[in-house]
Order: C-alpha cells, then sequence, then structure tokens
C-alpha cells in the first residue's frame, strides 16, 4: 500500500484521490512511512480490542490489497518517477546495494530495541506468556499495540526502499512479498538460536531466500518453479523450527 501510494504522490499519472500531485520524493516518503505507522495502529488496534492478531492482520491485508488495486486502477505506476529516487535504489557502497545496507541497518535497529531495551524484554515477556508478563506489570495491551505501529512504520520503510529500487509502484508486490517474508523468519528460527525468532538468523534466512530466488532467475528456470522453492523452504524451515523447539522443550 505504502509503495503504491508514494509512487502515486511523487509520480505523474493520474490516479484517484491525489490526482498526480509531483511531490518531493523525500517529502512523499515521509507522509508513507507514516500512513504506515498509521496503519500499524489500526491493525494493533483492532487487536487490543479483542480480535486474534492473525486474522487482523490478514484482513487489513486483503483489505488493503483491494483497495490498492483501485487506487492504481489495477496497473502500475511507474511514469514520472524522480531521477534521483531511481538513482539511489541502484546506489551501491562497493559490492553492498543499498537495499541490502538498509536492510541491515534496521535490523540492527530492531535487534537493538528487542536484545538490549526494557521495551524490548516485555515484549519477550509477552511472547513467553501473557497472562504472566501482565501479572508482574507489563502493560500487555499498549506493548502489543506499540509494536504494531513500529511494525508499520518499518512497513513505510520498506515501501520506500522498494519503490526506489523497481522504479514504481505495483499494487501486487505486498502480497507477493509475504510469502518469502514466512519463509526467511522461519529459517532463521533454524540458525543462530535455534528453534527461536531471532533478528540475526531472520537476516540470514531472508538473505539465503533472495539470492536462491536471484539464482533460480538467472538460471532461466520457469516462472513456477520460484513459488514452489519459497514454499518448500517454509515447509522445511517450520519442521525444523518446530523440532529445534521440541529438543528446547526436553533440554529444559
Amino acid at each position: 500500500m505504502a509503495s503504491v501510494i508514494f509512487a502515486g504522490l511523487i509520480g505523474s499519472v493520474e490516479v484517484p484521490l491525489t490526482g498526480a500531485l509531483g511531490l518531493n520524493w523525500v517529502l512523499a516518503a515521509l507522509i508513507v512511512i507514516t500512513i504506515g505507522a498509521g496503519f500499524g495502529a489500526v491493525n494493533g488496534g483492532l487487536v487490543r480490542a479483542g480480535a486474534d492478531p492473525l486474522i487482523a492482520t490478514l484482513s487489513l491485508a486483503i483489505m488493503l490489497g483491494g483497495l490498492v488495486s483501485g487506487y492504481a486502477q489495477g496497473r502500475a505506476i511507474v511514469a514520472g518517477m524522480p531521477a534521483g529516487l531511481t538513482d539511489l535504489g541502484r546506489l551501491s557502497f562497493g559490492p553492498f546495494p543499498m537495499l541490502f545496507l538498509t536492510a541491515a541497518v534496521v535490523s540492527i535497529a530492531v535487534w537493538f530495541l528487542l536484545e538490549r531495551t526494557s521495551f524490548g524484554r516485555r515484549l519477550h515477556a509477552i511472547g513467553v506468556n501473557p497472562t504472566a508478563a501482565h501479572l508482574i506489570g507489563v502493560r500487555v495491551d499498549r506493548t502489543i499495540f506499540i509494536a504494531f505501529v513500529l511494525g508499520g512504520l518499518i512497513a513505510g520503510i520498506a515501501a520506500v526502499v522498494l519503490t526506489a529500487r523497481q522504479g514504481g509502484g505495483v499494487p501486487v508486490n505486498g502480497l507477493n512479498l509475504v510469502l518469502p517474508a514466512l519463509a526467511g523468519t522461519y529459517l532463521g528460527a533454524t540458525t543462530i538460536r535455534p528453534g527461536e525468532f531471532n533478528i540475526p538468523g531472520t537476516f540470514i534466512g531472508l538473505l539465503f531466500v533472495s539470492v536462491a530466488v536471484s539464482g533460480l532467475t538467472l538460471l532461466g528456470v520457469d516462472a513456477w518453479v520460484q513459488p514452489v522453492f519459497t514454499g518448500g523452504a517454509l515447509v522445511a524451515a517450520v519442521l525444523i523450527a518446530h523440532w529445534f523447539q521440541k529438543l528446547a522443550s526436553k533440554d529444559s
């Protein structure tokens, strides 16, 4: 959603609601990052009101997918992308593309938040046992709400990077990225701290998925092979992570 709105704000294509504003892309980036945090707040509010987190998130994602398709009128928004933005998307520092470095910076920031702050410790406590966390004084609902807002904010940052990288906004990109994201996350639970979701492992898992998919593309395999590979990697990662969790529970 944020990627398509970002492209709509800075592009020269007439789209509903915003028209062809042609905003400065830095200002538009700040707007869509704020929009991302806002929809994270909507998601967190639904959960805080009693909705199941998974159902609330999937429902909002499906609804936004339809709204984004309507906003973009079912087409990619690529006309009028500023050269400064697209140049940034192609920028590399030595062998490292800007996309990789942005992901690394965000990962380090999230790792620090989760592992070195009281907020992160509260989140870990809620993840282990929300009832016990409440009994020791953790404001469970508020902490979960803040986590959803931060998730939306990071999605907004990712949208800016994605738009810069591909030179526009594509309505179907969000749903297409769900499976690789899940695969990378569960693969991360098989490395560094087996059986436990963790930021370094997730970064490695996502890197593995992206490199593997890029390699399949370079090899010229048929388009159907990539989703089969990603889905297979997800199934394998879930099973391995579950096996590690069982081993950890036996040891404890």
